[in-house]
């Protein structure tokens, strides 16, 4: 098994995904050590669900100048990154040969979509509006 973590800014457009081995407290401290880092000054402030191998606000594991705020539990819905994940997953589902490349090369187009100029248009498809 192998893991994609990400996250999306509502304010600047970015996106920030990693390529991870597992799902566990450490994957999670380690991606949230390599979200902070991409951004030294900001705050960085996460919307997420409750799932056990996601750290909780609190914890002494959790990075410098990163916030968390649970979802109520069984409300993915109101993440938009699960929409993009959602989006990965019919992706896959529609093609032919499923080789690790083939996988790669879908995650690439995936993550192409989030460019900073194409993040806004994907909040509004998502009926966010951040003004």
């Amino acid at each position: 098994w192998e893991y994609l973590y990400g996250a999306l800014s509502v304010v600047g457009g970015e996106a920030h995904f990693a390529h991870l081995p597992g799902v566990s407290l450490e994957w999670d401290r380690s991606y949230l050590a390599d979200l902070a880092a991409s951004d030294p000054e900001a705050i960085h402030v996460l919307v997420r669900d409750q799932a056990g191998f996601h750290l909780r606000e609190g914890d002494p594991r959790l990075p410098e100048r990163v916030r968390l705020l649970d979802l109520p539990p069984y409300s993915p819905d109101f993440n938009p990154i699960e929409k993009a994940f959602s989006r990965l997953k019919a992706m896959l589902r529609k093609i032919g040969e499923r080789t690790v490349s083939g996988l790669w090369d879908l995650i690439g187009r995936l993550v192409d979509i989030f460019k900073p100029d194409e993040c806004a248009n994907y909040f509004s498809s998502c009926g966010y509006d951040p003004d």
